[in-house]
């Protein structure tokens, strides 16, 4: 067979075929195309606004308001105390406007004042407005040399802090600014835990602004915090809590959905002061209008009337102005303007604020409006290169692959010219501003002026033209370097559904959500998995069920048990459909987990067997593994140990030593908790470590935290409190990393557990409620019942018997509702230890003994039931305990020399010397 080669196999276009030539034999050089593909490195295309109109009245109007920023800033100066406020309004109300006034003043009274200033919108990367203020504070250039850029960070830090900190913290800003240092030895160790590099990022960022303080009053103004994320809301309150002392403002701008999105914005140390604007009275509004006139020589009374009743919106006169200046109503004669009475009278005044921006569309030249409908289509936040690919887009090119390269070079590249010169007038004219750092890596960034002037432009498009823009904007977007980036992806997706090509996008959005997913990103994964699902169409049975799947494993992560189960019962019901065994099984089992998470072990069983008996029809090995894995772990929970043993045991023989390391580490897990239960002490460490080990091979952040809490929980049973305490307080910051809640929960608890033995009850009470809090959220009984089991102890200990005995009581209902066998045991116990502490209670102390001793002795039942010796070992301690305290000697000798003979044969060297010691007291 003849090699593959391109020649043979690309078909050769027909003789006759239009607009496709013979490769030429020339350099590309020859034909002076560096220009038409954009800009090379180091090269910056300018975007040059003419003459822009004189609309830069003098501050009017808002006296309560400036002076009390005034005030603020002022004492901020003068006594070194920070000054947090917000600037409240409506859209168009003059927030900016009135900050841009503060600052001016301040400039005035302090020449060397700092400024940094961030505006925030939806497309902008972490730290947003931050970024983008400290982009402008070490004055870096789009598409400039990372490199230069660098030294222009590692320079500017070094002007204003100590040396011994210039390395942290230019090392820490530059990964911020995405420009980052090669194998920093400072940011590259906190790459894997995003909260430490947070935390050391906040720490820099405050010792560059306390550094810049020491010499200067320093402003941050971040405008739009509705639209910022909680990194940046979490930052500002940071800063406001640590700069207290120091001459500092930090203000910013924003709507009432501030607090919809970020409720606890303001409820750090330091709370901002909020300043909110109202609507322009008559006699204001007359005042700007005359201010924004003030070259015509007399305003007409109409416009004064006029301006009076368009509800006091700062901006909606600037805009009146704009059209009439636009069209042609004033005339610009050198300085002076001049009113045309003729156009004025012919002309029918908008009423409305959506109704002038229309109008000013209408006179628009239709170059400027075709580009700036363009950028509407991108979005918000647009991109130089987007908006050419539009442009040319709309060219007539008759061969699908493009002009020819001598036609290219003939054309003296007048798309990108033209689209340059028309986003110059834009910008001159205040309908789009250019963004200092891109959020789109070597793009020229734009955003429209304001967010309700992009959707009124955007409203206005004709949705033929609207939808056949989108499909170009998700090409575009996809051929960049970043365009198979989750964020990306997630934008082309949102633009290929709004171009009316919803599979293509469900593709898209899926692959951001499993992205998301594998970050612990839970909330966006959820979200997206939802718009793929909301994409895919009723027919794609096969995406339907993995992508009810991934969503049912996101919600059953975070324990939102209600969401998990309708989204496996989902995918349960396609399986049938598609008459898929395997499918139906995986659904079958993890129906079952989410039930044994819930606390009904029968159902769960049930579930899981279901399962089973479809894998072994499909003769999937590695399901049948799993369901045994599961069934085993069911059957642990149920207190029936051998069995759960030998499900356990076949599930890992079936793996085999070179199976797949996270499967191979949930059955290691689930046999060291089988073995701890049976008092194996050497055998569970050893399965738990090797868990542990195989997790962290395989980079499963959620399993090692399981193998963490399990080694602390049998450090914990054999005595070692302070290795369980340290075990566990190292697992709990990456279980909330992850954003795991019922692991977050279960390690809050045994934290509560831990400072109980420790006799530290204030931290008990903290963790063991915090605890209880996210439980009953997420509605896991067996978490539920250890921790109320817990909370009892600790009234107990404050000698609060009645809340002890509800705490207890509550605990031993929800084990044997949901069948939790050992729990019930557990919770026996603990209504045992609180009834016993009113034995010398003068008004009822026969019954409150005979209360206990029927607790007591459930517990015993149980737990020889189910075959649980460690624990029962603990429960015929605190019974012959309670047995001798009441006078019982001799039956209480007997059960603590039984608990004496458990714990030796289980090697539990401690209680066995602690039982051995009472005893000893009794002889």
């Amino acid at each position: 067979m003849a090699p593959l080669t391109w020649d043979r196999h690309t078909p050769a276009p027909p003789p006759d075929s239009i607009g496709t030539e013979p490769s030429p034999t020339f350099e590309p050089s020859d034909l002076g195309l560096g220009d038409s593909f954009g800009e090379g490195e180091g090269e910056r295309t300018v975007i040059t606004a003419a003459t822009p109109y004189d609309l830069r009245p003098k501050f009017t109007g808002r006296a309560a308001a400036i002076q009390q920023l005034q005030d603020l800033t002022d004492k901020a100066w003068k006594e070194k105390s920070i000054a947090f406020a917000v600037v409240l309004g409506e859209p168009g109300m003059g927030k900016s406007r009135i900050l841009g006034e503060v600052i001016a003043r301040a400039k005035t009274m302090h020449p060397g004042i700092h400024v940094l200033q961030g505006v925030a919108d939806e497309n902008a990367h972490a730290y947003g407005p931050i970024a983008r203020a400290l982009t402008v504070r070490f004055g870096l250039q789009p598409g400039e040399d990372p490199a230069e850029s660098r030294d222009k960070i590692q320079a500017g830090v070094a002007d204003v802090v100590q040396p011994s900190r210039v390395t942290e913290i230019a090392h820490l800003i530059a990964h911020l600014l995405r420009v980052p240092f090669d194998d920093s030895p400072v940011t590259t160790p906190l790459l894997d835990s995003p909260q430490r590099l947070e935390a050391r990022l906040f720490m820099a960022l405050k010792r560059l602004l306390s550094a810049e303080a020491e010499r200067n009053p320093v402003v941050l103004v971040v405008e739009n915090l509705e639209l910022c994320g909680t990194d940046t809301i979490n930052f500002l309150q940071y800063l406001a809590a640590g700069m207290r002392d120091q001459q500092v403002a930090i203000l910013g701008t924003a709507t009432s959905e501030l607090w919809k999105r970020h409720a606890a914005f303001g409820d750090g140390e330091v709370a901002p002061t909020k300043i909110e604007l109202g609507a322009l009275t008559p006699a204001e509004s007359e005042q700007l209008l005359r201010e924004l006139c003030k070259q015509l020589s007399d305003v007409p009374a109409r416009l004064v009337g006029h301006v009076k009743n368009l509800g006091g919106s700062p901006r909606a006169i600037h805009e009146l102005v704009r059209l009439l200046l636009e069209s042609d109503v004033i005339a610009r004669e050198g300085y002076l303007w001049r009113l045309d009475a003729e156009k004025l009278a012919a002309m029918t005044l908008p009423k409305t604020y959506e109704e002038l921006v229309a109008a000013r569309m209408r006179v628009m030249e239709a170059t400027e409006r075709r580009v700036l409908e363009m950028a509407a289509v991108v979005g918000e936040t647009s991109w130089l290169d987007a908006i050419i690919a539009l442009e040319r887009s709309n060219q007539p090119i008759r061969d699908p692959d493009g002009p020819t390269l001598a036609q290219i070079a003939a054309s003296g590249d007048h798309s990108r010219v033209s689209v340059v010169a028309a986003i110059g007038k834009l910008v001159e004219r205040e309908w789009i501003v250019e963004v200092p750092q891109s959020s789109v890596t070597g793009e020229r960034e734009l955003r429209f002026a304001y967010p309700n002037l992009w959707s009124i432009v955007y409203k206005s498009i004709d949705e033929g033209r609207r939808r056949s823009y989108h499909a170009v904007v998700a090409r575009w977007l996809e051929l960049h370097p970043e365009g198979r980036t989750p964020s990306v992806q997630e934008e082309v997706g949102r633009h290929l559904a709004l171009a009316g090509h919803p599979r293509d996008a469900a593709t898209c959005y899926r692959r951001a959500a499993e992205a998301a997913r594998a970050q612990f990103a839970n909330d966006r994964a959820i979200r997206l998995f939802d718009r793929a699902l909301a994409c895919i169409g009723d027919h794609d049975h096969s995406t339907r069920i993995y992508l009810w799947h991934d969503l049912g494993s996101v919600y059953e992560l975070i324990g939102d048990f209600e969401a998990a189960l309708g989204a496996f019962e989902r995918m349960l019901r396609l399986s049938w459909v598609a008459a898929s065994k395997t499918k139906a099984a995986v659904a079958f089992n993890k129906m079952g987990r989410v039930w044994r998470r819930k606390g009904d072990l029968k159902l769960a069983l049930e579930y899981l067997e279901r399962g089973l008996e479809l894998f072994r029809g499909a003769s999937d090995a590695r399901g049948i593994a799993g369901s045994l894995d599961d069934i085993g772990k069911t059957l642990q929970m149920l207190g029936r140990y051998d069995e759960a043993h030998a499900k356990i045991t076949e599930a890992l023989s079936r793996r085999g030593k070179r199976g797949d390391k996270r499967a191979i580490a949930t059955s290691l897990s689930r046999l060291g908790d089988v073995q701890q239960d049976r008092g194996q002490y050497e055998s569970a460490y050893n399965c738990h470590k090797e868990a542990l080990e195989l997790r962290k091979l395989s980079g499963d952040r959620w399993g090692c935290v399981v193998s963490q809490n399990n080694l602390a929980a049998l450090a914990f049973e054999l005595g070692d409190i302070a290795e369980a305490r340290t075990t566990w307080l190292a697992a709990l910051p990456e279980a909330e990393a992850i954003g795991a809640l019922p692991l977050e929960a279960l390690i809050l608890t045994n934290l509560g557990e831990v400072a109980l033995v420790d006799g530290k009850l204030d931290e008990a009470r903290s963790r063991l409620e915090n605890a209880l809090e996210i439980i009953e959220d997420i509605d896991d009984r067996g978490l539920e019942s250890e921790c109320c089991r817990h909370l009892a102890t600790l009234e107990k200990l404050q000698s609060h018997t009645q809340a002890a005995r509800e705490h207890a009581e509550r605990a031993l209902e929800i084990a044997k509702k949901a069948g939790l066998r050992e729990k019930e045991a557990q919770a026996y116990m603990t209504l045992g230890d609180v009834l016993s502490t009113s034995l010398y209670d003068a008004d009822d102390a026969q019954g409150a003994t005979t209360d206990a001793e029927v607790a007591y002795n459930h517990a015993i039942e149980v737990l020889r039931a189910i075959g649980n010796e460690a624990a029962l070992g603990k429960a015929l301690f605190a019974f012959g305990r309670y047995k001798a305290e009441t006078g019982a000697i001799a039956a209480g000798k007997d059960m603590l020399r039984d608990a004496i003979t458990l714990f030796s044969k289980l090697g539990l060297g401690k209680p066995a010397t602690d039982v051995e010691k009472l005893l000893a007291t009794l002889t």
